[in-house]
């Protein structure tokens, strides 16, 4: 499985194709524009740094009360276009605590990511899931489906999509959920390719990799991820949209 190829983003020609996938995927100008603002206060704030411990230091000498955006922000700030909010209800508070310091930093940032009436669509996608009592991918996804369908939740289908990396948690006898521990865009161009953008955490940089189809994005993807193993809980799965995404599957053996 080969490598995927990374576009630097700190360099024109980098953003000027990140920009024309973007387009072409059909990602809003003004939501693009707001994306490579961010990409552009990231990477004023911490110049060239390369470790990661010196670029948190320099983000927070940058700005002490901000956070930064992180992947769900990221994801949701580019593709928010792409997800319909029709009826349903509001994921209940309490779903919102793996949401808290998302939130935190949509409220404090310098200028606003997207307009606040979209927050509560932002809380309808990435609120915690309950989840069923089975190591089933396939049945922890239908839970996901069905409490977005129950949030009111739907996806346009077109060159652009959300991929969602799903955690099973059980940490207490008591929890029982699912979570999207990472989540990014992705873009499909002229003859297939594919483009997947992202960030990586917080304080860590925004990404944006051209891969040669999803079995390598989901081979990138699960090695990041899928790392807990003889656990209680389902293995870590892909969605794109509102679907297991194609080609996804378990690489490690082991329960």
């Amino acid at each position: 499985m080969s490598a995927p190829e990374e576009i630097n983003l700190q360099a024109e020609a980098g953003r000027a194709e990140v920009r024309q996938a973007l387009s072409t995927a059909g990602i809003p100008d003004a939501d693009s524009q707001a994306f490579f603002r961010e990409v552009e206060r990231f990477q004023s704030a911490v110049g060239d740094a390369a470790d990661e411990d010196v670029m948190a230091d320099r983000w927070e000498r940058a700005y002490p009360d901000f956070v930064g955006t992180n992947c769900r922000i990221t994801a949701f700030m580019l593709a928010r276009s792409l997800v319909k909010v029709e009826g349903g209800t509001a994921p209940a508070e309490s779903d919102d605590e793996n949401l808290f310091l998302d939130l935190e930093a949509i409220q404090k940032a310098p200028e606003e990511l997207w307009s606040s009436g979209d927050n509560g669509k932002f809380e309808r996608l990435f609120a915690e899931v309950p989840a069923a009592d089975t190591k089933d991918t396939g049945v922890q996804c239908e839970q996901v489906r069905k409490a977005w369908k129950e949030r009111g939740i739907s996806f346009a289908e077109g060159k652009a999509s959300i991929v969602t990396v799903w955690l099973h948690s059980k940490l207490t006898p008591e929890e029982n959920i699912l979570f999207p521990g990472h989540v990014g865009v992705l873009l499909q161009g002229d003859g297939g390719k594919l483009l997947f953008v992202e960030k990586l955490a917080f304080q860590k940089q925004y990404r944006a990799l051209r891969f040669q189809n999803r079995a390598s994005l989901n081979a990138y993807l699960m090695r990041l991820y899928d790392i807990d193993e003889n656990q209680p809980t389902a293995r870590t799965f892909l969605m794109e949209n509102d679907r297991m995404m194609r080609d996804y599957r378990v690489l490690k053996k082991g329960a």
